[in-house]
């Protein structure tokens, strides 16, 4: 039910490998301005992928490589920040909801190599 990866303080945090489903609502949680790299990462059944804290504005830079993400209810990304950035590439998504990203500006937004399935 809980987060499986909160990010509490600024600075990078890079996870290479691993899965997680069935979550309430997202499945990492950004609290402080900070970097996420997500890579070779497999996620399924859950509200959202990533999450910044609601209603911050801070600075959240992420990229998701090589991953494969399904069955979102709401979005593979979520941030209230009209500066933070999302990079997706080589990443297989099915089902994902209301859409890949929400309230990122489309100019923060960069994708290469994905594939819908």
């Amino acid at each position: 039910g809980e987060d499986a990866l909160t990010i509490e303080r600024s600075g990078t945090v890079t996870l290479d490998g691993g899965s997680a489903r069935n979550a309430d609502d997202k499945i990492f949680q950004i609290n402080a301005a900070s970097t996420f790299r997500l890579s070779n990462f497999r996620a399924m059944n859950a509200g959202k992928l990533i999450r910044q804290n609601g209603g911050t504005t801070f600075t959240v830079r992420v990229f998701i490589d090589r991953c494969d993400v399904s069955d979102m209810s709401e979005s593979i990304f979520r941030t209230d920040s009209s500066t933070s950035t999302v990079s997706m590439t080589n990443t297989r998504y099915s089902d994902i909801g209301d859409a890949l990203f929400i309230g990122v500006s489309s100019g923060n937004i960069t994708q290469s190599g994905n594939t819908e399935y």
